[in-house]
């Protein structure tokens, strides 16, 4: 069982991204719509809220990888998960490696407050200091909320976005929050010279890597939500609609 948990809507872009990967297996969506969104939260709050809903998952069902789908999460709470669970936990991250590895000068990373604050890899890429490659963070408070709360029509972000992003000329715009994977659209209306970079493919590649061998019988995805929500439920039903039979 391959179980993908997030806050909302955002990690469903990496879940589907691995089912696309890694097709006989079984799958778990968990949308913790009760406690959506976890960027605005302390650290102990996210980690209380993430671990509850991972020991609830894990007694529900035999988990052979977790993918902890949202940045936040990971940032506080991957490495700590990784001590305590004799399951793979696999995170997400902001892929600036990847922005820099592609020659990009000038780079913009939105994501939410806390994972600015406290994601590893954005602080070892901005300590080291390269003259030629200027970096931007920019923490997006409000963005995952209107996401999720807007679904059936994501264009609403547009008046945001623009008030956010008014300044500057990027050559690429890395996605530090799996929701923003739903807007690259948009993003690309404001900005239409620069790469929109975001981690699916790199998150995908890492977990057939790790389930190679592993395979089911059931070709099937189960969709939870701590707290029902019935717009992310049909929009959850619609995004993965054509890729497996669901619970």
């Amino acid at each position: 069982m391959i179980i993908a948990l997030d806050s909302g809507i955002g990690g469903a872009s990496i879940l589907k991204e691995v089912m696309e990967n890694s097709f006989n297996n079984e799958f778990v969506y968990f949308a913790d719509t009760m406690n959506s969104p976890y960027g605005n939260k302390s650290k102990k709050q996210i980690y209380e809220i993430v671990k509850k809903n991972v020991d609830y998952l894990s007694s529900k069902y035999k988990i052979d990888v977790l993918i902890v789908a949202c940045n936040t999460a990971t940032s506080v709470c991957a490495e700590k998960f990784r001590k305590i669970y004799n399951f793979p936990i696999i995170g997400v991250e902001p892929p600036i490696k990847v922005a820099i590895d592609r020659g990009n000068k000038n780079i913009l990373v939105i994501a939410t407050k806390q994972t600015i604050k406290t994601n590893m890899t954005l602080k070892k890429y901005i300590s080291q200091k390269n003259a030629d490659v200027t970096i931007e963070l920019l923490p997006l408070k409000k963005l995952a909320k209107i996401i999720d709360k807007n679904v059936e029509d994501l264009d609403v972000v547009i008046p945001y976005l623009k008030h956010k992003l008014k300044n500057g000329k990027y050559d690429a715009i890395v996605l530090g929050c799996t929701h923003y994977n739903f807007i690259k659209k948009q993003i690309k209306q404001l900005f239409p010279n620069a790469e929109i970079i975001s981690c699916e493919s790199g998150v995908a590649r890492n977990v057939k890597r790790i389930c190679s061998n592993l395979k089911s019988q059931n070709h099937k995805l189960e969709i939870l939500l701590s707290k029902k929500n019935l717009s992310i439920q049909n929009f959850l039903d619609n995004y993965f609609c054509n890729d497996f039979s669901r619970n």
